[in-house]
């Protein structure tokens, strides 16, 4: 149903002032375009003489009208402005003056081959920008160092205010100070953009400058001075510069051959012009968005700007790309009208005051590109010189990304942006590399500053944890980088033990750092020190490379490991007599102990496979010539049922169970003390049993756990609500910690009182240990012990 006119009327009533603000922004955006465009044009037909100024003028118009408006209604931000960008047409007279030279050297030169060529370049230039997008580059182009893209904007507003020279300070007729004539207008265009800069209005610039360029020239010319030559009048018979008419007809003319001659040059060049082309589209649609316009879609952008200008050289105009709207945004522009009216405005302008073009002296013209140029490398310039300017800790002056940008900018000047281009990335990744070796370790501690769990800190000691040190490693470590990290290891292991290299925030991790790695390993252990590698995702394929460097999958199994071999060993069945007093001494090579470490990778050893024995079949006797000695008094135990039970413990914990092993030993004096002793240090139930029926096997029927002795202690069964309340409690006083010791005290305690007795150690204030035990309701002693 359609509405009444009446609503209809106050809709577009309620509109309009939207409709003043787009009108505003179009016509801002319309008057800018149009003088830029055609000072752009004559930039970049310059090479090609006086007698295609005109078509190059026309090349400029077409551009901003057609192109304009095709790239306006498909792009990513609403109000972003297509039209020719100066930095594209100086890469456009560069090409133009290579393409010359080179028809210049083929049997029959002429103007129409370089133009041809020309259009072709420009041509393959559009369609690269269309495959940037559908390849989906527009992030990638982004990634070009800032350092690259701001020498060659600085670099580019140099040669573009450099070649203005001849047209500012060109001579008129006449003699005296009359002669300086065109001077004086130019200079009154660069005042007026001077004053603007200063006062703030530097949006509005341009304008001011070709107004007061123009009341110049028209007070010079009412006094009968001669200004000097000025911008060439539209001629729409003659048509633009850049015509693929002209182009298809010099292809039938034989001069596809010459184009073959030229490609290498025609393809640079046409990969430069659309990498130019999509760096101002992505560069002035940022500037939009952080305007607060509108997040843009980088592909879009391109895309917008390479079928504009792929629709511009269609009809023989110049390439487009996004030009800075923040005049149009100010004006009161918002949405995709802004660049249709400013598309309009310069079509109503070129068709109605083309004959008035060339009452623009090229002085005037001169001054409005010094004023652009000045425009474009402003920005660059001030970043790099607040680079400059700051100090590091040391007091030193950064320079930042100045080297890159004065790099590329003395190439571009004294070679070509290609050159510039390669040579600009090339020095900015080797700087990249030097700043992530730098960086490259991230942090660096001993044992005692880890993270990990009481027991295994209690283990390694305050003492033994001085000589463990973790290197934490947080940046790619491959061929550039390893060499810091070696010296880093050498340097910390003079005053350590163990070295643990932390690579698990390494992201990438080659074969080159892994060989560097070993090879600083084999080092290490010649001068008694050890390696150890916390393995990351990326270094599963580099396994064989790192060896003999153990490898691990986290800190924790690497201190397990340094704590296993921090514990003295205890000699505990030698192959020949010794006196009692030596059993203690870790001398020799009798001493039976677990240091094969060989097996060890990814933090799990590789145990030789445990066969257990029938207990009917009883073990042979020792050799009489080496009777075995107690490891303490009163147990007598044979060196490979010894080695076997270690095995055993290492295939059921882990290194810890050597450890475990060698603490029991000390106070154990029967087989089965020594089982039990051991059996009630694992938690697990499940590893518990089969720890106690494979060492029955291996002491090939004495009983682990004799009638007279004490049982293990039984899980027991406790009131799932009560150990939530109480996990609770503890958690207001110790924190996330409290579940994990909830959980150990609910495996250890033999019923509720002595579970909540349990939780209450955990609590170093005697007064809380009581109030804890009293909200769980029982009564407490001095001592903070339950009371029955």
């Amino acid at each position: 149903m359609l509405p009444h006119p009446t609503l209809a009327m106050a809709a577009g009533l309620r509109r309009l002032p939207q409709w003043k603000g787009e009108l505003r922004g179009g016509l801002t955006a319309g008057v800018l375009t149009l003088i830029t465009s055609v000072s752009y044009a004559a930039v970049a037909g310059a090479p090609l003489g006086p007698d295609m100024a005109a078509a190059a003028v026309l090349s400029g118009l077409l551009a901003a009208t057609v192109g304009g408006a095709v790239a306006g209604v498909l792009g990513s931000v609403p109000v972003q402005v297509f039209s020719p960008r100066a930095s594209v047409a100086v890469v456009i007279a560069t090409a133009a003056t290579t393409l010359n030279t080179q028809v210049g050297a083929l049997p029959n030169p002429s103007l129409s081959t370089t133009v041809a060529a020309l259009t072709a370049c420009l041509l393959l230039a559009a369609l690269l920008q269309v495959a940037f997008s559908v390849l989906r580059l527009g992030a990638l182009i982004r990634l070009i160092p800032h350092a690259v893209t701001a020498g060659l904007t600085i670099a580019i507003a140099v040669k573009l205010a450099w070649s203005q020279g001849p047209h500012l300070f060109a001579l008129g007729a006449g003699d005296g100070l009359a002669r300086h004539a065109p001077l004086a207008t130019g200079l009154a265009g660069i005042a007026a953009i001077a004053v603007a800069y200063a006062t703030g209005r530097g949006r509005n610039a341009i304008i001011l400058g070709v107004c007061a360029g123009l009341a110049a020239t028209g007070l010079l010319q009412a006094a009968g001075l001669d200004t000097g030559r000025h911008l060439p009048s539209v001629d729409w018979q003659v048509g633009s510069l850049l015509s693929p008419a002209t182009l298809a007809a010099q292809l039938g003319a034989g001069t596809t051959a010459a184009l073959q001659h030229m490609l290498p040059n025609l393809v640079a060049f046409a990969f430069l012009i659309a990498l130019m082309n999509s760096m101002e589209t992505l560069t002035s649609a940022l500037a939009l968005e952080q305007l607060g316009t509108q997040r843009f879609d980088p592909n879009r952008a391109l895309l917008a700007g390479g079928l504009g200008s792929l629709a511009s050289v269609c009809i023989g105009g110049l390439p487009v790309a996004g030009s800075a709207s923040a005049a149009a945004v100010q004006a009161g522009g918002r949405t995709r009208a802004c660049p249709l009216i400013g598309a309009a405005v310069v079509a109503l302008l070129s068709l109605g005051f083309s004959r008035w073009i060339d009452s623009v002296p090229l002085a005037v013209v001169a001054a409005v590109l010094l004023g652009v140029a000045f425009d474009m490398a402003l920005a660059p310039a001030r970043e790099l010189s607040q680079q400059w300017r700051q100090r590091g800790a040391d007091g030193k002056r950064n320079p930042g990304e100045l080297p890159v940008a004065v790099l590329v900018g003395v190439l571009l000047l004294w070679a070509d942006m290609l050159t510039a281009l390669t040579g600009g990335v090339l020095l900015a990744t080797a700087l990249a590399f030097f700043h992530m070796r730098d960086s490259l370790v991230r942090r660096q501690y001993d044992a005692n500053a880890a993270e990990m769990p009481t027991q295994l800190r209690s283990l390694i000691g305050p003492a033994a944890g001085r000589h463990i040190q973790v290197i934490e490693l947080g940046q790619p470590l491959f061929f550039a980088t390893v060499e810091t990290a070696v010296r880093v290891i050498e340097r910390m292991a003079r005053s350590t033990r163990f070295a643990i290299i932390d690579l698990s925030r390494v992201a990438v991790l080659d074969a080159t750092a892994a060989r560097t790695l070993s090879r600083a390993c084999c080092a290490l252990n010649q001068s008694g020190q050890q390696l150890l590698v916390v393995r990351t995702a990326y270094s599963a394929g580099f396994d064989a490379a790192l060896r003999p460097c153990p490898v691990f999958d986290t800190v924790d199994q690497a201190l397990h490991y340094c704590a296993s071999r921090s514990v003295p060993e205890i000699a505990v069945v030698p192959s020949h007599g010794q006196d009692d007093d030596d059993r203690c001494s870790d001398q020799g090579p009798d001493t039976v102990v677990c240091e094969d470490w060989t097996g060890w990778v990814g933090g799990v050893p590789e145990p030789a496979p445990i066969t257990p024995r029938p207990v009917a079949a009883p073990l042979p006797p020792p050799p009489a010539a080496a009777p075995a000695r107690p490891a303490s008094a009163g147990l007598v135990v044979e060196p490979r049922v010894l080695q076997a039970l270690e095995q055993c413990l290492l295939h059921l914990v882990g290194p810890l169970g050597s450890v475990m092993l060698r603490r029991a030993m000390r106070g154990a004096r029967t087989p089965g003390a020594l089982c039990r002793a051991i059996a009630v240090e694992i938690a697990d139930p499940v590893l518990r049993e089969r720890f106690v029926t494979e060492a029955e096997l291996l002491f090939n029927g004495v009983p682990a756990t004799p009638p007279a002795a004490p049982q293990l202690p039984q899980r027991a069964v406790l009131n799932v609500e009560l150990v939530d309340e109480a996990e609770r409690e503890l958690t207001a006083q110790l924190g996330p910690i409290a579940k994990v010791l909830v959980r150990r005290s609910q495996r250890h305690a033999r019923n509720q009182r002595h579970f909540y007795q349990l939780l209450s150690r955990q609590l170093d204030n005697p007064a809380l240990q009581r109030r804890f035990l009293a909200r769980a309701g029982f009564a407490v002693g001095d001592s903070g012990v339950p009371l029955p």
